[in-house]
Protein backbone atom coordinates (compact mmCIF):
# COMPACT_ATOMS: atom_id res chain seq x y z
CA UNK A 1 0.00 0.00 0.00
CA UNK A 2 1.27 3.44 -0.84
CA UNK A 3 2.25 5.97 1.81
CA UNK A 4 -0.12 8.84 2.70
CA UNK A 5 0.66 11.99 0.78
CA UNK A 6 -1.35 15.18 1.22
CA UNK A 7 -2.28 16.36 -2.25
CA UNK A 8 -2.36 20.01 -1.21
CA UNK A 9 0.92 19.86 0.73
CA UNK A 10 2.63 22.55 -1.30
CA UNK A 11 -0.34 24.87 -0.95
CA UNK A 12 -0.28 24.24 2.79
CA UNK A 13 3.42 25.11 2.89
CA UNK A 14 2.79 28.35 0.98
CA UNK A 15 -0.05 29.24 3.36
CA UNK A 16 2.33 28.63 6.26
CA UNK A 17 4.88 31.00 4.74
CA UNK A 18 2.19 33.60 4.12
CA UNK A 19 0.97 33.18 7.69
CA UNK A 20 4.48 33.74 9.01
CA UNK A 21 4.84 36.83 6.84
CA UNK A 22 1.53 38.21 8.10
CA UNK A 23 2.54 37.57 11.70
CA UNK A 24 5.65 39.66 11.08
CA UNK A 25 3.51 42.37 9.47
CA UNK A 26 1.22 42.43 12.51
CA UNK A 27 4.24 42.69 14.80
CA UNK A 28 5.59 45.59 12.73
CA UNK A 29 2.18 47.30 12.74
CA UNK A 30 1.96 46.89 16.52
CA UNK A 31 5.44 48.40 16.87
CA UNK A 32 4.48 51.36 14.65
CA UNK A 33 1.26 51.84 16.64
CA UNK A 34 3.14 51.84 19.96
CA UNK A 35 5.66 54.30 18.54
CA UNK A 36 2.87 56.60 17.34
CA UNK A 37 1.28 56.44 20.81
CA UNK A 38 4.64 57.38 22.33
CA UNK A 39 5.01 60.31 19.96
CA UNK A 40 1.49 61.47 20.82
CA UNK A 41 2.25 61.28 24.53
CA UNK A 42 5.51 63.22 24.03
CA UNK A 43 3.66 65.90 22.04
CA UNK A 44 1.00 66.17 24.75
CA UNK A 45 3.66 66.55 27.43
CA UNK A 46 5.38 69.28 25.42
CA UNK A 47 2.03 71.04 24.94
CA UNK A 48 1.32 70.91 28.68
CA UNK A 49 4.78 72.31 29.36
CA UNK A 50 4.16 75.16 26.92
CA UNK A 51 0.85 75.92 28.68
CA UNK A 52 2.64 75.93 32.04
CA UNK A 53 5.36 78.21 30.71
CA UNK A 54 2.80 80.55 29.18
CA UNK A 55 0.86 80.71 32.47
CA UNK A 56 4.10 81.36 34.37
CA UNK A 57 5.07 84.19 32.00
CA UNK A 58 1.64 85.79 32.23
CA UNK A 59 1.65 85.52 36.02
CA UNK A 60 5.06 87.18 36.11
CA UNK A 61 3.66 90.04 34.03
CA UNK A 62 5.74 89.39 30.91
CA UNK A 63 4.48 90.57 27.58
CA UNK A 64 5.83 91.19 24.16
CA UNK A 65 8.19 88.98 22.20
CA UNK A 66 8.77 86.33 24.86
CA UNK A 67 5.04 85.84 25.43
CA UNK A 68 4.34 85.82 21.67
CA UNK A 69 7.14 83.32 21.14
CA UNK A 70 5.76 81.05 23.83
CA UNK A 71 2.24 81.36 22.38
CA UNK A 72 3.49 80.44 18.90
CA UNK A 73 5.39 77.49 20.39
CA UNK A 74 2.13 76.40 22.04
CA UNK A 75 0.36 76.64 18.69
CA UNK A 76 3.10 74.52 17.11
CA UNK A 77 2.69 71.94 19.89
CA UNK A 78 -1.10 71.85 19.34
CA UNK A 79 -0.46 71.12 15.65
CA UNK A 80 2.05 68.42 16.64
CA UNK A 81 -0.55 66.82 18.93
CA UNK A 82 -3.11 66.93 16.12
CA UNK A 83 -0.67 65.32 13.65
CA UNK A 84 0.38 62.71 16.20
CA UNK A 85 -3.29 61.89 16.86
CA UNK A 86 -3.88 61.43 13.14
CA UNK A 87 -0.83 59.12 12.94
CA UNK A 88 -2.17 57.08 15.85
CA UNK A 89 -5.51 56.70 14.08
CA UNK A 90 -3.75 55.73 10.85
CA UNK A 91 -1.47 53.21 12.60
CA UNK A 92 -4.45 51.77 14.45
CA UNK A 93 -6.28 51.25 11.14
CA UNK A 94 -3.18 49.61 9.64
CA UNK A 95 -2.89 47.34 12.68
CA UNK A 96 -6.56 46.40 12.44
CA UNK A 97 -6.17 45.59 8.72
CA UNK A 98 -3.07 43.47 9.39
CA UNK A 99 -4.87 41.57 12.15
CA UNK A 100 -7.86 40.96 9.88
CA UNK A 101 -5.56 39.62 7.15
CA UNK A 102 -3.86 37.38 9.70
CA UNK A 103 -7.23 36.09 10.92
CA UNK A 104 -8.31 35.35 7.35
CA UNK A 105 -5.05 33.49 6.70
CA UNK A 106 -5.52 31.48 9.91
CA UNK A 107 -8.99 30.50 8.68
CA UNK A 108 -7.56 29.40 5.31
CA UNK A 109 -4.91 27.34 7.05
CA UNK A 110 -7.50 25.79 9.35
CA UNK A 111 -9.63 24.87 6.32
CA UNK A 112 -6.59 23.21 4.73
CA UNK A 113 -5.95 21.30 7.95
CA UNK A 114 -9.54 20.02 7.84
CA UNK A 115 -9.02 18.92 4.23
CA UNK A 116 -5.82 17.17 5.29
CA UNK A 117 -7.64 15.39 8.13
CA UNK A 118 -10.42 14.30 5.78
CA UNK A 119 -7.92 13.01 3.21
CA UNK A 120 -6.09 11.13 5.95
CA UNK A 121 -9.35 9.59 7.15
CA UNK A 122 -10.08 8.45 3.60
CA UNK A 123 -6.56 7.07 3.31
CA UNK A 124 -6.93 5.22 6.64
CA UNK A 125 -10.24 3.77 5.52
CA UNK A 126 -8.73 2.65 2.22
CA UNK A 127 -5.75 1.15 4.04
CA UNK A 128 -8.04 -0.67 6.44
CA UNK A 129 -10.07 -2.07 3.51
CA UNK A 130 -6.89 -3.16 1.76
CA UNK A 131 -5.56 -4.88 4.89
CA UNK A 132 -8.92 -6.54 5.49
CA UNK A 133 -9.03 -7.86 1.93
CA UNK A 134 -5.50 -9.28 2.34
CA UNK A 135 -6.53 -10.93 5.61
CA UNK A 136 -9.65 -12.34 3.97
CA UNK A 137 -7.61 -13.72 1.09
CA UNK A 138 -5.07 -15.25 3.48
CA UNK A 139 -7.85 -16.81 5.53
CA UNK A 140 -9.46 -18.16 2.35
CA UNK A 141 -6.14 -19.69 1.20
CA UNK A 142 -5.57 -21.31 4.62
CA UNK A 143 -9.11 -22.68 4.62
CA UNK A 144 -8.75 -24.09 1.09
CA UNK A 145 -5.42 -25.68 2.00
CA UNK A 146 -6.88 -27.35 5.07
CA UNK A 147 -9.93 -28.73 3.23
Amino acid sequence: MRKFKFKLGRLEAVKGIELSSLQQAVAAAEQAYRQALGELEDARIALEQSYDELARLRAAGHSGALLASTESYGQLMREQVKLASERVIQREAELRAAREALTAKHQEKKALEKVRERQYQLYSLELERHNQSELDETAKNVYERNN
